[in-house]
């Protein structure tokens, strides 16, 4: 049977089946040698030979059988009898052990978090979502979370499950999925701008208010790396350095501000994404918005070496991982160029927010004259060393 055969075959399937939405990753260092070479026809003139035996591994059919398994379980078929928790644990905890035994990868029984961390690449996305699903339903956040910070959803397939962790005011979850989940809908960036931008409640910001705190707990740990006298040079200049980019991201940045960051430091959304999303929001919001923006502005023009930071390399070696969120100078600056594009008007006719937004266009003004002047004088340096040589 061909790898044609097979996909023709395949296709005959019905597709309201679950099985045929939640593909995996096929091994093809089980199935690239059995493949067979046919013999020579001097009257096939093709370039391309198709080989034939193509056959999916034991291991890859015990794969998916179990992943079927799963999906059916979890389906529910009888709405009266809603799984529980306990249940549902039990459900997660036996497929990735029967996985764990197929591919000989050693896992903590019991232990959700820890197999969603070794074993998560087996999942699809599609039924990466459907546990999500479960998760915010049994309120599970845990193992939400590790569903999130080990890449495994896809905004695509994630429907409505930013709405669901607004609902249930989980601010904290909402930021880390800003952060791991790419290319989000416009409609999920409007709806965590809005969530962020307008506070629903006190018990809403308390939640937002946990998110700081977890960037202020890794601010006293630079520091405290900073101030070691037993801790390498190159450690002490990088804490130093996280030390002085956790003072800039927390300073003058209320709460929800502070989760504003994530949004904006993941840089992975689409302008006109973006401007769809801001098309959307009400007079307040944009003004709270803009004046989010002109606070990085103001930063970046009196630090202009922030311009220059490294947090990515810093979270990386110093294992901290809310500065690898700090916005760049270069995402402020496309977020505050489509917030003013797209509410042009709204802004010509609120004389209220002239002056905020007087001030970033000045600020924006001054850092790109000050960017032309560096430029030829790194043109001039070029010159000058050309000539020495």
């Amino acid at each position: 049977m061909t790898l044609l055969d097979t996909i023709a075959a395949a296709g005959e399937v019905s597709s309201s089946t679950f099985a045929a939405a939640t593909p995996i990753i096929l091994n093809s260092d089980q199935i690239l040698p059995r493949l067979s070479k046919p013999s020579p026809d001097s009257s096939n003139n093709n370039l391309i030979i198709p080989g034939s035996n193509w056959n999916i591994c034991t291991t890859d059919s015990q794969i998916i059988q179990s992943i079927n398994d799963l999906s059916k379980a979890l389906q529910n078929p009888n709405p009266k009898k809603p799984i529980t928790k306990t249940q549902f644990l039990s459900l997660l905890n036996s497929f990735f052990v029967s996985v764990s035994k197929q591919i000989d990868v050693k896992i903590t029984d019991s232990n959700p978090i820890d197999s969603i961390k070794r074993l998560g690449f087996i999942l699809s996305p599609e039924i990466s979502s459907l546990i999500a699903e479960f998760c915010i339903s049994l309120e599970l956040w845990d193992v939400l979370e590790a569903l999130i910070i080990n890449n495994l959803l896809k905004s695509r397939n994630s429907s409505n499950l930013v709405e669901k962790l607004i609902e249930k005011k989980q601010s904290e979850l909402l930021c880390r999925f800003v952060k791991h989940v790419p290319d989000l809908r416009s409609t999920e960036i409007q709806s965590i701008l809005k969530y962020f931008l307008s506070p629903m409640d006190n018990n809403c910001f308390s939640a937002m208010i946990s998110v700081r705190k977890k960037w202020e707990k890794e601010a006293i740990s630079a520091m405290e790396k900073a101030t070691k006298i037993d801790m390498p040079k190159k450690i002490t200049t990088l804490a130093k350095e996280a030390s002085f980019l956790f003072l800039i991201s927390l300073d003058n940045f209320s709460s929800n501000e502070v989760c504003l960051h994530y949004l904006f430091g993941c840089d992975n959304s689409d302008p006109l994404v973006l401007g769809s999303a801001l098309s959307t929001l009400n007079g307040s919001e944009l003004t709270n918005l803009v004046k989010y923006f002109i606070k990085w502005l103001e930063k970046y023009w009196n630090y202009s070496d922030l311009s220059q930071n490294q947090s990515g390399k810093i979270g990386s070696v110093l294992s901290l991982k809310e500065i690898t969120s700090m916005p760049s100078v270069v995402s402020i600056l496309k977020a505050f160029g489509v917030v003013l594009d797209v509410n042009f008007s709204y802004w010509v006719l609120n004389p209220e927010i002239r002056e905020e937004i007087k001030r970033g266009v000045e600020l924006v003004g001054g850092m790109a004259m000050e960017g032309n002047y560096c430029e030829q004088l790194g043109e001039i340096i070029e010159q000058l060393r050309a000539n020495k040589k």
